[in-house]
């Protein structure tokens, strides 16, 4: 494996996220497993931070916003929380997942371990699904 490859994996990871660094360090020739943890680790690293910049924004102009969809959305929260972050992941992509988390007000341990396990899931999937496509080529 080559360094340059290592750290297009870790750029795509950052910003295509798990449907594009996966398949594209599969078709690399890098190992699976060492796919899947980039993927996952790279991923998840950002989310503390876009948890905090949630945080500092919502003390800013856009509280009533927050509010207001703290407000409409308990009941979802109620019902889905933790399961929704873990489903999330796959659809809205784990930043979308941590803002909409915060947003709607779910445990920031719920959102914490509910993408890490979203992103475990999908990372799988994708390295499965590559590593199957791959070897059919």
């Amino acid at each position: 494996m080559e360094f340059i490859e290592l750290l297009i994996l870790i750029f795509l990871s950052v910003v295509a996220q798990v449907w594009i660094a996966v398949p594209y360090g599969i078709a690399a020739g890098m190992n699976p497993l060492v796919v899947f943890a980039v993927a996952v680790t790279f991923i998840f690293i950002p989310i503390p931070l876009i948890l905090k910049l949630s945080e500092k924004l919502e003390k800013g102009w856009i509280h009533s916003t927050v509010v207001w969809f703290r407000m409409r959305g308990e009941k979802w929260v109620e019902k889905y929380g933790f399961f929704g972050t873990v489903i999330g992941v796959p659809i809205a992509s784990a930043y979308g997942v941590a803002i909409a988390g915060y947003v709607l007000g779910v445990d920031m341990k719920k959102i914490y371990l509910g993408i890490f396990i979203g992103l475990l899931i999908e990372a799988l999937f994708y390295v499965l699904a590559a590593k199957e496509v791959i070897e059919l080529i």
